[in-house]
């Protein structure tokens, strides 16, 4: 339900909905059980070529094994049908995962937890024994960067190995290629094991499938005994429509000389303690009301001139704008009011939602995480507590929309259900998880903060015409900020010679004064940047200083397509393409006029639905 009807049934439905109140809220909650790892991993004939060797190792065993020759699926999975009090990560997962499809495919009782549309991060088999199941987990979910870092961070007694396979075949009969690839299965356990005992240590709670639920049970185990919170479900789909990430703009794509990078420290934990969320009973409003926070569908005026956009807008299949002149949009009752301090008009109030407080019920949290930051620096605990504080507020947006995955033998007679593959062996049904804990405004309003200190610096310390680049939390300009090491606080990230924006997420340059970024040291003069659109393994000071000059730059890759595209029985081959950098010229949000750029105009009314 949306517009004027989800409003009005804010109030004219808030008798009855107090009976929904004492199922409506979540209490502090069990710190989880402690649970045994295993780790596993495959050794290819190159990029999705022949399964050459696998090897596994289970805490609390002497020694990692590993299996080779004929039949290797099937022996490894016998071995984890016989353990299932252990969960059996694999990093990057999804790589590993394809040579098991065959198993997936056909084995009834076998089920999939998905992140999103194009990520599964853990699967499920069944054991030898009853109706237990085997869990196995993409460690990616957790730790989303390489096993190296990992080793790095936790387990530096365990360090990764250093054959380049890219450049070598791995060959499953060398002692230093085997010894290799065990070391691989120990650093996941090891790794791991520490990882989890840090979040035990400082928070009280295990490790959950992924770091975003991690960083839910954490919180929800810090709440008093008699905190509860109220989450109004039947305007979820009205309030979602004005959840929105990070703003990314680009105001010239030429070269201003010497400027700098500031972002805001711990931007989202920051305001998640000292912005509160809405919170309380729920009405319909027909007009802004300024004194409590609130979510707005209105249609809008930005004017045809703007250079930064301040508020967003969907277009017809959801794509998220940030457009000129007039469009229909939902947003938060702060942003309308800095949006219309700032010319931007108000055309009409469709309808609004009004809650009746902020509270700030992440305090403890937060202070949590920026005491740990502060007293272990430089050591994981620091990492950790990086991770999970950044990781929590998204989750209050997630979507309750679930896919159910079984095979054709599952689904036969069972109503919901269609095929999903292209051989129909698997089959889909779409469900929804009521007892997930989603409070969509509280996502909303922390997102809107995040985005409002960005345009408050920029319009009113900054000065428009002073910056030339932004992206969620950061601003690159050729004036001055006043930095602190405090959450909220801009600090200075990089200082440029000479620096170019060419579109969103795309930007280059050369660092005035040494360096370290991404964990790398860079020298004076170093050439820098992000290109979105190539994948940052071939990222390099070449292809920065080649971009800088020629807007577009393409490198040659090799591309296997994703594990589910693989399970649906797509092309699941290796293959060789060529991948080019974005540029605003084939922006739907950007338009160029010389050097100056600034936003579209929205397409259309009709477009928002």
């Amino acid at each position: 339900m949306s517009g004027q009807g989800a409003a009005g049934n804010a109030a004219g439905n808030q008798n009855a909905n107090k009976k929904r109140w004492k199922n409506d809220y979540f209490f502090r909650q069990s710190s989880g059980r402690p649970f045994k790892i295993a780790g596993f991993d495959l050794e290819t004939d190159g990029l999705g070529g022949k399964l050459l060797f696998a090897t596994y190792y289970m805490e609390g065993e002497p020694n990692a094994e590993f299996i080779r020759g004929e039949n290797i699926i099937d022996r490894l999975i016998a071995i984890m049908r016989r353990y299932p009090e252990y969960i059996w990560f694999a990093h990057n997962a999804g790589y590993d995962w394809r040579y098991f499809i065959d198993y997936f495919r056909n084995e009834p009782g076998v089920r999939y937890s998905l992140r999103n549309d194009n990520s599964i991060f853990s699967i499920r088999i069944p054991a030898l024994v009853g109706d237990k199941m085997v869990i196995m987990r993409d460690s990616m979910a957790i730790w989303p960067k390489s096993l190296r870092e990992l080793a790095q961070t936790f387990c530096p007694e365990f360090p990764k190995g250093e054959i380049d396979f890219n450049k070598v075949a791995f060959n499953p009969y060398d002692m230093s290629h085997i010894k290799y690839a065990l070391r691989d299965a120990e650093i996941l356990v090891h790794g791991i094991r520490r990882y989890d005992e840090i979040i035990h240590e400082r928070y009280g709670v295990h490790l959950q499938a992924t770091i975003a639920s991690t960083a839910m049970r954490a919180w929800r185990h810090m709440l008093d005994k008699d905190e509860k919170y109220y989450n109004p479900k039947h305007l979820e789909g009205y309030i979602r429509d004005a959840y929105f990430g990070g703003l990314v703009f680009l105001t010239r794509d030429d070269d201003p000389g010497h400027c700098r990078t500031y972002d805001i420290s711990s931007s989202y934990p920051d305001k998640m303690r000292r912005c509160g969320v809405p919170y309380g009973k729920v009405w319909a409003c027909t007009g802004p009301d300024y004194d409590h926070p609130g979510i707005y569908d209105v249609t809008v005026d930005a004017g045809e001139n703007i250079s930064i956009p301040i508020l967003p807008a969907r277009g017809a299949k959801g794509t998220v704008l940030w457009p000129s002149g007039k469009f229909r949009t939902k947003v938060t009752s702060i942003e309308l009011k800095f949006a219309l301090e700032r010319g931007y008009k108000l055309i009409e109030f469709h309808s609004g939602i009004c809650f009746e407080k902020i509270i700030f019920p992440f305090n403890k949290f937060v202070d949590r995480a920026e005491e740990t930051r502060r007293q272990f620096k430089g050591r994981p605990e620091e990492k950790v507590a990086k991770d999970i504080q950044n990781s929590l507020y998204g989750k209050f947006g997630a979507r309750r929309e679930r896919r159910s995955i079984v095979t054709w033998k599952e689904a036969e007679g069972k109503e919901g259900y269609v095929p999903w593959d292209d051989e129909a062996s698997l089959f889909v049904k779409l469900e929804r998880a009521e007892d997930m804990t989603v409070l969509p405004q509280w996502a909303v309003w922390i997102t809107a903060c995040g985005r409002l200190q960005l345009l408050e610096t920029a319009y009113d310390k900054l000065g428009v015409e002073n910056v030339i680049y932004g992206d969620t939390d950061s601003l690159t300009t050729t004036g001055n900020l006043e930095t602190a090491k405090s959450y909220g606080s801009w600090q200075l990230e990089k200082e440029w010679i000479s620096f170019r924006a060419i579109a969103p997420k795309v930007y280059c340059g050369r660092l005035n004064g040494p360096h370290r970024l991404k964990g790398k040291d860079l020298a004076d003069g170093a050439w820098f940047g992000a290109a979105k659109g190539i994948p940052e393994k071939k990222q390099s000071q070449e292809v920065f200083e080649d971009m800088f000059y020629n807007d577009i730059v393409s490198v040659e890759m090799d591309f296997l397509p994703s594990f589910l595209v693989t399970l649906r029985g797509k092309s699941g081959t290796l293959k060789h393409i060529s991948r080019k950098s974005t540029n605003v010229k084939n922006s739907r949000n950007w338009r160029k006029d010389g050097h100056r750029i600034s936003p579209r105009p929205f397409p259309g009314l009709e477009d928002t639905g």
